[in-house]
């Protein structure tokens, strides 16, 4: 499956990056290799070690307790199909995904994206890109 960096949704490119041919080749060369699999392995542990996945599971507890009948400290419960609050149970998980996604992209660590542009960069240098 390869990843075009037209749909990479952040960061987004600068005026002064590469060109998207560069991008492509580069993208293309990360797939073939197996790198892109090994940086995409890489990434979840290090947002943990980071501490960025307690953060975004408080977002979503958070989330889940604005918009449910189960706060803090009670446990009332609605009706099902009641316009009111809802049980936690009944929030989808499509419509925590959305609340959270753009904080949580915020989030992400600048350490973890000069971490990955140093690989990747480090990568282009022994593929010999140009």
């Amino acid at each position: 499956m390869l990843i075009s960096p037209s749909s990479m949704p952040y960061p987004s490119r600068k005026a002064s990056e590469p060109p998207d041919e560069l991008v492509e080749k580069v993208v293309r060369r990360l797939q073939i290799t197996g790198e892109m699999m090994r940086l995409t392995a890489y990434t979840p542990g290090r947002l943990s070690e980071l501490g960025w996945c307690e953060r975004v599971m408080e977002l979503c507890r958070e989330y889940i307790r604005n918009h449910s009948a189960s706060g803090p400290c009670i446990k009332t419960g609605a009706p099902k199909g009641s316009t009111d609050l809802c049980e936690p149970s009944d929030i989808s998980v499509d419509a925590i995904v959305q609340e959270v996604t753009p904080q949580a992209r915020l989030w992400v660590p600048n350490e973890l994206y000069v971490e990955l542009k140093s690989r990747i960069m480090e990568f282009v240098g022994e593929q010999q890109l140009d």
